[in-house]
C-alpha cells in the first residue's frame, strides 16, 4: 500500500538527512519546524487512514500525505541550495 511505502526506512532516512543538513547549514527554526510537521503529518495521516473503512479514501489520504512531505522536503532543500 502507498502509505506503507511512505514510511519505509529509506524515505525516513532521506527526510532525516534533509533535516540534518538544514540544521548544520541553515540553523533556521522555521525550516526545521516545517520539515518536522511534514513527518508528523505522515504519521497522523497513516493513523487516520487505518481507521477508515474505504480503501479508496485510505489511498487518497496516503497520496495527500506524500505530496505534503515532498513539498516540505523540496522547500527545505530549496532553502539550503
Amino acid at each position: 500500500m502507498l502509505s506503507d511505502a511512505i514510511a519505509t526506512p529509506g524515505v525516513i532516512k532521506k527526510i532525516g538527512i534533509v533535516i540534518s543538513i538544514e540544521k548544520k547549514v541553515m540553523k533556521n527554526k522555521v525550516l526545521k519546524r516545517n520539515a518536522l510537521i511534514g513527518i508528523l503529518d505522515i504519521k497522523a495521516k497513516k493513523n487516520v487512514s487505518a481507521k477508515k473503512s474505504s480503501k479508496g479514501i485510505r489511498e487518497l489520504d496516503a497520496i495527500e500525505a506524500k505530496i505534503k512531505a515532498i513539498k516540505e522536503i523540496s522547500f527545505a532543500l530549496g532553502s539550503i541550495f
